[in-house]
């Protein structure tokens, strides 16, 4: 008997839906980024589409332009193209689901930005809700009939400025001092620049100046470089003289040279500078003894110099 095909498994089935959503998203995103106000679902009974979606790009766009959250709803699209991709590899999709929550409220808080100038004019048909869907201005009207131009202006910074610092954990007081910080450092290179620029610009005109005098004389400017050039360089024959003069010549082979003193006698050499004379005494003795000791008489053929030795 054949046996039956096993189902598929979990996994296989989120890929087919992570495929089904990036399908959706890159069907829906072509249908806004061509939408035109002209175009307005009447059924099937249409002449003329400009949308590249054909008839269903005109009812996605018409939905979310018109009626939902107006231009910021092109966020709508990357937000299934994300959720395709967080299927199609298997990841969390708690991530996925705090980045649609917080896209999703930016995009109606834009969206009331959006619709505020229509509510302060309703009889302007210029802007419409065609910029903040129907959402964004039934938000602003009852903002402006509530709080009026300047409250519902205060009221949407408070609430983008509270939504902020939840949201990134940051505080505006650091912000607004790294700002100033900025905005301080910013003048100062934006001044530095400034006065470099000027500087260029002084000592250009100088240049120009300079050279248009030496066009006009060049007969008293070509002297001036060449005395300029003596002072500050010395002339060649000049420093090779000087060079002679400090090089010692060795003398030539067989030269009689400068020889070094001989050394004193060993009477000379005894001598000693008189320190003490308990000290010095004993040497003094010894000195003169040495000096007046009789010489020895002088050897020759036919007299010892010492005494022969008794056999």
């Amino acid at each position: 008997m054949p046996t039956k095909r096993a189902g598929m498994s979990s996994q296989q089935q989120q890929e087919i839906l992570g495929i089904l959503l990036m399908t959706l998203g890159m069907l829906v995103l072509a249908s806004l980024i061509s939408y035109n106000p002209t175009d307005e679902p009447r059924g099937f009974q249409f002449l003329e589409v400009e949308n590249a979606m054909g008839v269903a790009g005109v009812y996605i766009s018409y939905v979310l332009i018109k009626i939902l959250l107006g231009l910021p709803a092109i966020v709508v699209p990357f937000l299934l193209i994300g959720w395709g991709h967080t299927y199609f590899r298997g990841r969390s999709r708690e991530k996925m689901a705090r980045i649609t929550y917080y896209t999703l409220l930016a995009a109606l808080y834009i969206a009331t930005i959006l619709g505020l100038p229509q509510a302060l004019n309703p009889t302007s048909s210029a802007i419409g809700f065609s910029y903040s869907g129907l959402i964004g201005g039934y938000i602003a009207q009852n903002l402006h009939h509530a709080f009026g131009l300047i409250g519902s202006i205060i009221v949407i910074v408070a609430v983008g400025a509270i939504t902020l610092v939840y949201l990134t954990q940051m505080s505006l007081s650091e912000a607004f001092a790294a700002s100033k910080h900025w905005l301080a450092n910013s003048g100062s290179w934006f001044h530095e620049r400034l006065d470099t620029a000027r500087n260029w610009k002084s000592a250009a005109t100088t240049e120009r100046a300079g050279k248009k005098a030496r066009e006009e004389a060049p007969e008293e400017f070509e002297e001036e470089p060449e005395e300029a050039e003596e002072t500050a360089t010395e002339p060649r024959w000049k420093r090779l003289a000087r060079m002679r003069e400090n090089t010692v010549e060795a003398p030539p082979p067989g030269a009689l040279t400068a020889q070094p003193p001989p050394p004193r006698p060993f009477a000379q050499r005894m001598e000693t500078p008189v320190l003490k004379d308990g000290l010095n005494a004993p040497k003094a003795a010894a000195r003169d003894t040495f000096e007046k000791a009789p010489s020895r008489p002088p050897s020759g053929p036919d007299r010892y110099a010492h005494p022969p030795l008794e056999l």
